[in-house]
């Protein structure tokens, strides 16, 4: 089975996710949103185990394409979406990855995207597959990937994101 599949990229967390996938699909996704004039990305991550050092590896792929990035505490896939579409914003960003296993078992995990405020999905994702395959058949031997956690400092938007709903969604009595 394929990990990048039709609307996300999706793999067994340890044995198919590894530090050296993160750091360059990072990367190759970095020099996507570098090629379309922007600087940063907005990443989001669930509740699983291994989703704080995904996150983190696919930090360290943006930064070393220039990116900067907006790492976000725990929370659900919507809350990358509006991040990047939020217009009251004061670090505007229209990119991001959300690090998550979605309905899967939990040995699994992965990226649900967004590119310059559109689904990136299909031909989209499929186009990532030799970019990615190139990135780790490059990748600096002096880089450590020995880590199993990278430290980040966290954003959290979590109060914003209830926020706006309380103000624009009305259940009825």
């Amino acid at each position: 089975m394929s990990l990048f599949r039709e609307y996300d990229i999706r793999g067994i967390a340890e044995s198919q996710l590894t530090n050296e996938f993160c750091f360059a699909l990072g990367r190759v996704l970095g020099k996507i949103i570098a090629s379309k004039g922007s600087s940063r990305v907005t990443i989001g991550r669930d509740v699983r185990l291994s989703s704080q050092r995904i996150a983190g590896y696919l930090a360290k792929g943006f930064q070393s394409a220039d990116i900067q990035c907006r790492l976000l505490v725990q929370g659900p896939t919507p809350l990358v979406y509006f991040e990047c579409a939020s217009p009251e914003d004061s670090w505007p960003c229209q990119s991001g990855v959300m690090v998550t296993g979605s309905h899967n078992p939990s040995e699994y995990n992965g990226f649900k995207m967004v590119m310059e405020g559109k689904p990136f999905f299909g031909e989209d994702i499929q186009k990532l597959v030799p970019l990615v395959e190139n990135e780790l058949a490059r990748l600096d031997p002096s880089i450590d990937f020995s880590q199993t956690a990278v430290e980040f400092a966290e954003y959290n938007s979590l109060d914003r994101y209830v926020d706006f709903f309380l103000d624009h969604v009305k259940i009825g009595s």
